[in-house]
């Protein structure tokens, strides 16, 4: 054997390669315990079910210096933490935020929204040129936008828009537009509907009444 490999055998069977990467004592001398910290537990209370449960001390501190409650495990943490609100609730807090959000950082949001379009014109354009030659996105908008024409809700809207910019464009912002559209709104809701115009001229169920004088004719 080499002098150099048996030395370094001799080395290992003496152990003096353990005592020099174990842990000491104060002492000097050196400690077969491992190297790691143990960690002590404390009973807490859960605060949702009640039940005692072990948490580590430092958790317990941490938690009692913010002032944040302990729970015995993860579902009674998830179910403290449920609001109990609905998806529709929770939608429409969505919706709300988002308008008064738009509405106080407006000039950012646009000037964010052209920045990019700048930026990435030509990807955009490549982008929307190649999803209208696709058959499947004309027939889906094709549905959409006849979905969205026949909707009433959304006839009533633009009809009131269109009134609203037809009388600012012809008064501007003026309290005459608002006039404007005040007595187009009264006319409105006093002009009779279908079914009373119907009634009133005598032409509700008009092609019966027909067939049936064609028969007493007969």
């Amino acid at each position: 054997m080499e002098p150099i490999r048996a030395c370094v055998f001799a080395v290992r069977g003496s152990g003096w390669l353990d005592h020099q990467r174990s842990p000491r004592t104060g002492s000097g001398q050196a400690t077969n315990k491992p190297n790691r910290m143990v960690s002590s537990m404390t009973i807490i209370t859960c605060a949702f079910c009640g039940k005692d449960a072990n948490r580590r001390t430092g958790e317990v501190n941490r938690a009692n210096r913010a002032g944040l409650p302990l729970y015995c495990d993860r579902k009674c943490s998830s179910l403290a933490h449920k609001t109990g609100k609905t998806i529709e609730h929770r939608r429409a807090e969505k919706a709300a935020y988002d308008s008064v959000r738009r509405a106080a950082l407006a000039d950012r949001i646009l000037s964010e929204k052209r920045a990019y379009y700048r930026k990435h014109r030509a990807v955009l354009l490549e982008r929307m040129a190649a999803r209208r030659a696709n058959p499947k996105h004309r027939e889906a908008m094709r549905r959409y936008q006849h979905a969205y024409v026949r909707n009433p809700h959304n006839r009533a809207a633009k009809k009131a828009y269109d009134r609203r910019l037809r009388a600012v464009k012809e008064f501007g912002e003026t309290d005459m537009a608002e006039a404007v559209i005040a007595v187009h709104e009264l006319c409105e809701m006093l002009r009779p509907s279908k079914p009373e115009i119907r009634t009133n001229t005598g032409r509700v169920n008009l092609c019966q009444k027909r067939k049936r004088r064609a028969h007493a004719k007969e």
